[in-house]
Formats: C-alpha cells, structure tokens, sequence
C-alpha cells in the first residue's frame, strides 16, 4: 500500500476506542478489529483470485 494512502486511511478513521452505539471500547480491542476487518478482505480477494486461476486452468484460457 502506498505511503500516502497509509496516511489518509489514517486521516478518515474514526477515533480509536469509539463504537457506534456511543459506548466506549478499549484501544487494543478497536485495533484488533481493525487488523481482522483487514484480515478478511485479504482472505476473500487471495481466494478469489486462486479460483480464477484454477477457473483458467480448467477452460485453457
């Protein structure tokens, strides 16, 4: 990811320790939902770009 994208992800984030219902959760929680919401995105597009390439592999594209 590029440095300057780093930096206005970091911008628009909400404040570390807020959640929507107004309640107060702890920093390390609120990074360690961060991480895994990133986590899974990442999951998802290596699965889906493994299967394209199984995909293609079967049809001889």
């Amino acid at each position: 990811m590029s440095r300057i994208r780093e930096i206005f992800e970091t911008l628009t984030r909400g404040p570390l320790g807020a959640s929507a219902d107004g309640g107060k959760i702890g920093v390390g929680l609120a990074a360690a939902m961060a991480q895994a919401e990133r986590g899974l995105s990442d999951e998802v597009e290596t699965y889906l770009r493994d299967n394209d390439k199984k995909a293609d592999a079967r049809t001889g594209s």
